[in-house]
């Protein structure tokens, strides 16, 4: 087996660390979070070669070592070489929609490709969601609530999305994210069709289920609802998914018009990459040569929104910096392209205020 051969893990409640799972330690740990011990899951423990096991755990501790660095969202070498960032997104909404109790800590399942497939971490496939929408009544967390969150709970729950979210590109994407997919499967009639089909496919065994378990109107560990009939139990989860879907409308961190310079739009190329800022601007644009090999540009693109060619320069450095005076153009988006003599392209939005 390809020491980067795809592979999946989980984070669970197993803690054995001697020979089917890993402990990631880091000298320092985001405040009050605990270093993560993940277990091997496919292939078995038992099949993986020991330098699998050792680069798959190298991985994943060097993936918390960069978040954990001051320079995290670095666009080349911050946490986007390692993540697949719609999966990542996806995870946190799921879970955060149910309020799953468990989230973030137990029954965590990730999947890492193969090298020529991106090698990168995705979250998922997604399971274990009985003690979520409402139906829970123990522990801190106020799970049974509509409203807060369960990601920022510390302990042993996964630092990744306290970490992620602190870079604004991430958080505007998630918010992004939110609102594209409230306008497709997670609208509010869309997830309460898909509550009454499920009631459709059950048709009577509910009644068949309750004559043998004499669950309806009693407490079954842990409600944090006792319904009398089986209506009253499908009418809650209704009104509980729907303001939960309300107070993720309006607390959903960050804009999805706000915009960044994020490393997504940057060809991965380690060897060319710039500063851009202010951004947002009014006048100056300044351009700060990274560029790992002291290359300089050699013609930099300004378009609209539209894709009209509105600056084309071929810029000199002056101690490491380029400025452009953006301060005659209308407020707006702009994109900023910056070309090597390679043909290597850095991406960059621009917004004038």
């Amino acid at each position: 087996m390809s020491l980067q051969a795809g592979t999946f893990y989980k984070k669970d409640w197993d803690s054995d660390t001697t020979y089917n799972a890993f402990t990631a330690y880091h000298d320092t740990i985001f405040p009050g979070y605990r270093n993560q011990t993940y277990q091997y899951y496919y292939p078995d423990a038992d099949i993986i070669h020991p330098k699998q096991k050792q680069y798959i755990r190298d991985f994943i501790t060097g993936f918390e070592d960069v978040l954990l660095s001051e320079k995290f969202a670095n666009p080349v070498k911050g946490y986007h070489q390692y993540i697949d960032k719609q999966s990542f997104a996806d995870f946190f909404i799921i879970q955060e929609l149910s309020k799953n109790v468990d989230a973030f800590r137990f029954s965590v399942y990730l999947h890492k490709q193969h090298a020529n497939d991106g090698g990168k971490v995705h979250m998922g496939p997604i399971w274990d969601f009985n003690l979520g929408y409402g139906n829970v009544n123990y522990g801190t967390d106020g799970a049974e609530y509509t409203y807060g969150w369960i990601y920022d709970g510390g302990g042993n729950r996964l630092f990744w999305y306290q970490k992620l979210l602190e870079d604004p590109a991430f958080a505007s994407y998630l918010n992004c994210r939110w609102f594209e997919l409230r306008n497709g499967p997670l609208h509010t009639d869309s997830v309460i069709a898909v509550i009454d089909s499920g009631m459709v496919e059950l048709g009577d065994a509910v009644y068949r289920n309750h004559d043998f378990w004499n669950t309806l109107g009693r407490y079954v560990w842990p409600n944090a609802f006792v319904g009398e009939t089986y209506q009253e139990e499908i009418d809650y989860l209704k009104a509980w998914v729907t303001a939960r879907l309300q107070w993720l409308d309006i607390n959903m961190p960050s804009d999805c018009d706000e915009v960044v310079s994020i490393g997504e739009e940057i060809e991965k190329s380690e060897r060319f990459y710039f500063e851009v800022y202010p951004n947002p601007t009014s006048n100056l644009l300044f351009i700060e040569n990274q560029c790992f090999d002291g290359q300089s540009p050699s013609k930099i693109n300004l378009f609209d929104a539209t894709g009209k060619l509105l600056i084309s320069t071929q810029p000199s450095l002056n101690n490491g910096l380029i400025s452009i005076d953006i301060s005659d153009l209308p407020k707006g988006l702009y994109l900023l392209h910056i070309e090597n003599k390679d043909g290597e392209l850095f991406q960059s939005k621009i917004v004038k205020n």
